[in-house]
């Protein structure tokens, strides 16, 4: 607070003391008293006016620096009133009870929120369990068909999985490092578990698929590295051309400080407008519009999400009609293990 701030404050009493002290000086005028004598106490009334405005200014700075400062030092700063102190002018303790006031409805009302959103994920996580039942006995029934009506069951059967195991990780996605196991891997057998799971989904769809000859140690979480190449993969199928052999190819670049694993496509690829908003929530772009029109934008999204959760880059090269070269980062490990 400046000093033109606190007078422009109390403007209303100090228009109040210096008509309070003309009219003094009127009465005294009146009774006769010498016109020295009374400039002489207006000028004392003044000085002690004066000089106590000034040092209840000084004190009022001093103090909101000091409650300032508590604030920067807080790291949660929504608890400031714990911390004032219960002493300070009726005008402070005032403030205080308002802004406990104020923080305890807050409180209560983030409480609520957690309560209904902690609800919205176990029964997520409910209906995952549940759903995975009649999925498997759809499994049986494929199973006992034939030719091309079999393949085509397990296509969307595999897909069922995948968006059943997207609405998990969702649900889970503001505390999923709990449910984390980092371990070392070979990047070659994820890889090949991630393709069994979209086995039916790559044949049906024509898609022809190189994976990766050599193995690599990396340190990750297994289960959710294999639901980010099943995002890619099932991305990869979507967007493919219809005009040429669809492929897709799974290879591994070792540099100095890490390793790159690449899943790279002959798709209808991204425009360059739309390149860097991909990684956003709800995000379509041109190939929503056109290529997919049943797209949600959520994908890529958790993609990103999880990446960012595990320590891993993840990045994008394609132009359009040219294919799409997504590339996941990881820290190195080790380099290549003799197969």
């Amino acid at each position: 607070m400046s000093l033109k701030d606190y007078l422009e404050d109390h403007i209303g009493f100090l228009v109040t003391c210096f008509l309070f002290l003309m009219l003094e000086s009127f009465l005294l005028l009146l009774l006769g008293v010498e016109i020295s004598m009374v400039v002489m106490l207006g000028c004392v009334w003044a000085i002690l006016f004066i000089g106590y405005f000034v040092l209840s200014f000084h004190r009022k700075e001093k103090r909101m620096k000091e409650l300032e400062q508590m604030l920067n030092q807080l790291d949660q700063k929504y608890l400031l009133h714990e911390v004032m102190g219960s002493g300070g002018n009726s005008e402070e303790q005032f403030y205080r009870y308002l802004l406990r006031m104020g923080n305890k409805s807050m409180l209560e009302h983030v409480s609520g929120i957690e309560r209904t959103r902690k609800d919205y994920q176990e029964y997520i996580e409910q209906w995952v369990h549940e759903i995975k039942t009649p999925i498997a006995a759809m499994k049986l029934w494929a199973e006992n068909q034939e030719g091309k009506k079999k393949r085509e069951a397990y296509t969307q059967l595999e897909r069922i999985e995948h968006y059943v195991e997207q609405a998990l990780f969702y649900a889970r996605s503001e505390n999923v490092e709990k449910d984390f196991c980092i371990q070392k891997m070979d990047i070659k057998e994820v890889v090949q578990e991630a393709l069994l799971q979209c086995k039916y989904l790559c044949t049906s769809n024509g898609i022809h698929v190189d994976i990766p000859e050599e193995s690599y140690w990396i340190r990750s979480d297994e289960k959710w590295i294999v639901f980010l190449l099943n995002q890619l993969i099932e991305n990869a199928v979507k967007y493919r051309r219809s005009d040429i052999d669809s492929t897709l190819s799974i290879f591994i670049v070792e540099k100095d400080d890490e390793v790159e694993l690449h899943v790279k496509d002959n798709g209808i690829g991204i425009c360059a407008n739309d390149i860097a908003s991909i990684f956003e929530k709800g995000f379509t772009g041109e190939n929503g519009r056109n290529a997919n029109r049943h797209a949600t934008g959520i994908g890529l999204y958790l993609c990103k999400k999880l990446c960012h959760d595990l320590g891993i880059d993840i990045d994008v090269v394609s132009s359009l009609m040219q294919g799409c070269d997504m590339i996941l980062s990881f820290p190195s490990y080790n380099s290549v293990r003799e197969l």
